[in-house]
């Protein structure tokens, strides 16, 4: 059939048995039949088989959970759910629409992916490129877009198949490793230097302290009290840098978190009361424990409360809130201002070391990259959330210890006996 052989129709008689001419037209006739009968049952399995890639591939498509177009001159022919899903367009109001209408921003050094135009000369089989895409509500997202032609058997292109991934949050993350890595890098480099430097200073320290045993003058007294002072403060700088770098091991104990934070701010109250700050503290009921060193979580707290201090000079309106939380066996410690705040910019290198916003002299510019080592030490972060001219809130979210309340009267009743 159609000039192909199909396979043989063979037919068999006793011997002797005369073929008379009717007999072989009739056989003639049934070949034939035969021939288009098979002809049009493979027609139908091979539509069949067809139509079963075409489902196939149409589901697999729909499962993808990425967007995914195919296009005819920039035209888009068709589009999955997913698609629809992440433009905020509905497929069948996608389809037939310009894809370029699609995209905000092409990467300036892969021009010939912005498919304003289709491109039969692309000599790539799949060419990656970074697009900045528009939704239907106007919000945009940084596209990952890999872009493949689709050819006949003879290789003529007749459509583009392109896919598209939203790349905001792998570059989100990305950030994070290199930040990561680059707290990790300067950890080695302090811990290094803070013990070169650390051993002179305790010696200038310890002479001072020997010089002040000897009869001085007035003078000579005030000159060596100078260098105990200033090598002490010096030698705590070193102690904050060896901690950042240490980042481990921290003594474990349980913590009220309740009384650590009233504990802090009662060090504080003479400077709050001196400043016209007014502080609002809302500790939670349920009294919320942690395990971990508690001068260090003291510190912590005690850092962002000077740091919300000096957040709110000059402003008309100083208020200091502090609380505590437990939520999903975690603590929650946040403190907020009603400061001057930060820029987004300011917040993504607020935990590097030796960065300040504070004039030369105030401040070292390791506070918060101590405490973010301090939380970190204890299993737990330390975010910032804050907008100009709104003030900050700083959050240091720990493990809570298990049995909070129970758990911390258990360990005063052994320490007593």
């Amino acid at each position: 059939a159609r000039d192909r052989s199909l396979g043989a129709l063979i037919i068999s008689a006793p011997l002797n048995t005369p073929w008379n001419t009717t007999a072989r037209a009739t056989i003639e006739h049934l070949s034939i039949s035969v021939s288009l009968a098979i002809d049009a049952v493979l027609l139908d399995e091979e539509e069949r088989q067809a139509r079963a890639r075409e489902h196939t591939l149409a589901t697999a498509l729909t499962t993808i959970d990425h967007p995914v177009f195919i296009l005819g001159e920039d035209l888009i022919r068709y589009a999955n759910p997913a698609s629809a899903r992440e433009y905020g367009w509905p497929v069948g109001e996608l389809l037939g629409r310009h894809f370029a209408d699609l995209v905000a921003s092409v990467t300036p050094s892969r021009p010939r992916l912005g498919l304003t135009e289709h491109d039969n000369e692309l000599d790539e089989q799949s060419l990656p490129a970074e697009h900045r895409h528009r939704r239907r509500d106007g919000t945009e997202f940084v596209a990952a877009v890999t872009v493949s032609e689709l050819r006949t058997e003879a290789g003529v292109a007749y459509g583009t198949v392109v896919s598209v991934r939203d790349v905001t949050m792998d570059r989100a993350v990305a950030e994070q490793l290199r930040h990561s890595e680059k707290m990790v890098a300067i950890g080695e480099l302090v811990a290094g230097v803070a013990h070169e430097i650390n051993n002179p200073l305790t010696s200038i320290s310890a002479f001072a302290e020997l010089l002040l045993e000897d009869p001085l003058g007035a003078e000579q007294r005030e000159s060596v009290e100078l260098i105990k002072r200033e090598s002490d403060r010096a030698t705590q700088v070193i102690r904050d840098l060896l901690l950042f770098a240490r980042k481990s091991d921290a003594p474990v104990g349980p913590i009220d978190v309740n009384a650590l934070v009233e504990q802090t701010l009662r060090l504080r109250s003479y400077v709050l009361r001196n400043s016209e700050i007014e502080v609002a503290l809302d500790p939670d009921s349920s009294r919320p424990a942690v395990q971990g060193d508690a001068q260090r979580i003291q510190q912590v707290v005690l850092n962002l409360i000077t740091n919300a201090e000096h957040a709110m000079e000059g402003c008309a309106r100083r208020v200091l809130t502090l609380s505590t939380q437990q939520h999903d066996g975690r603590v929650l410690i946040r403190v907020s201002d009603t400061g001057r705040g930060m820029s987004a910019a300011v917040q993504r290198r607020l935990f590097e070391p030796f960065f300040t916003t504070k004039p030369p002299g105030v401040g070292t510019g390791l506070g918060l990259s101590v405490s973010y080592g301090i939380a970190q030490a204890h299993n737990g972060t330390l975010s910032v959330d804050s907008s100009v001219d709104e003030g900050s809130t700083f959050v240091l979210e720990l493990p809570a210890l298990s049995g909070a309340a129970g758990s911390l009267d258990e360990h005063r009743n052994g320490d007593d006996a």
